[in-house]
């Protein structure tokens, strides 16, 4: 029994020597660390200790702090909170004082990063990569660009991935908008992650053609996205185009609008589309259609009336029923 206790004693003793027990880490020697050094702390084992982050620590000047904070975090004895403000940034928080401020989005060599509160700390994990470069001197995704839609025809500079574009006013569809078919569209998207914020704006047809499209086997649309384009639309009033949105292979997503009078409301041709806070009603044909290919509408707080060929699971958490007129 005593070579038992005495086996035990040694093996703490030799613990407490090697660093099994994390060692209390202050304020100054977390502040001392950049916002570089502090994720490369804060990264599981998985994500930080392969590659370049390994490179990192073991080539930085604060190597022992890092290795410090990160068994500190590793043991859940961080002695920071990590809450997130009204402005998106991370606030690591000691006794109602903020310690640090970080960015929520960082980046480094082109590689887009975001920071995730967790039980001990933040996480960093690997997002996509920055849409419009990387400012390696602040760390910092640069700015998508920020455009108008004034007219029907392509913005000046034509599409960007990653842009912004705002409309200020209501836009009107003109008979020459359409194709010697009478289709076509007042605006021919062609790029990725692209997000179209009416401001509250109309954007009225004349009951053919498109709003927004970039699929032109398709006629008649008031937003859609092909395959390797992507589009959220916000806070928009579509009406009276032969479908309001139509979403075709891409992650797309409409929030806070309003789609009436058209012949489909939202028409999901394919892939997948996020449906939240809209209200779609009195559509001809349907307010929600999917085609018989595979697709996948999901989504919360919608006020929806009719719907055709749509998985049921969305129908029972994502709309209620549009007013009896």
């Amino acid at each position: 029994m005593k070579k038992i206790l005495f086996m035990i004693f040694a093996m703490i003793s030799l613990c407490i020597l090697v660093g099994c027990v994390p060692e209390e880490v202050s304020n100054e020697e977390i502040e001392s660390l950049s916002d570089a050094e502090l994720d490369l702390a804060m990264q599981k084992d998985d994500q930080a200790l392969v590659g370049n982050a390994k490179k990192q620590i073991k080539k930085s000047e604060k190597k022992k702090t890092i290795e410090k904070v990160r068994k500190a975090v590793k043991s859940k004895k961080f002695p920071l909170v990590c809450k997130m403000n009204k402005e998106g940034h991370l606030q690591l928080i000691q006794d109602d004082k903020i310690v640090r401020t970080l960015i929520e989005q960082h980046c480094s060599e082109e590689n887009s990063f975001k920071r995730v509160c967790v039980e001990s700390g933040y996480e960093s994990v690997l997002d996509s990569k920055c849409n419009n470069g990387c400012d390696e001197s602040t760390g910092e995704c640069n700015p998508a660009p920020v455009f108008r839609l004034e007219q029907c025809g392509d913005p000046i500079g034509g599409w960007q991935d990653g842009a912004t574009y705002f409309v200020d006013s209501p836009i009107q569809m003109e008979e020459d908008d359409l194709d010697e078919h009478g289709t076509g569209a007042c605006f021919h998207v062609k790029a990725r992650d692209v997000t179209i914020d009416c401001q509250g704006n109309n954007i009225r047809g004349i009951g053919r053609g498109a709003a927004f499209w970039n699929n032109p086997r398709n006629g008649g649309v008031g937003v859609a996205e092909s395959d390797l384009w992507s589009m959220h639309i916000v806070d928009c009033d579509i009406r009276n185009f032969f479908a309001g949105v139509q979403s075709y292979r891409g992650d797309d997503s409409v929030e806070n609008s309003v789609l009436t009078d058209n012949a489909d409301g939202v028409l999901l041709v394919h892939g997948g589309i996020e449906l939240n806070g809209n209200f779609i009603c009195g559509n001809s044909y349907a307010d929600l259609e999917c085609a018989p290919s595979p697709t996948n509408a999901v989504g919360v707080a919608n006020t929806l009336g009719e719907v055709r060929n749509c998985v049921e699971n969305f129908l029972e958490r994502g709309y209620v029923a549009c007013p009896e007129e």
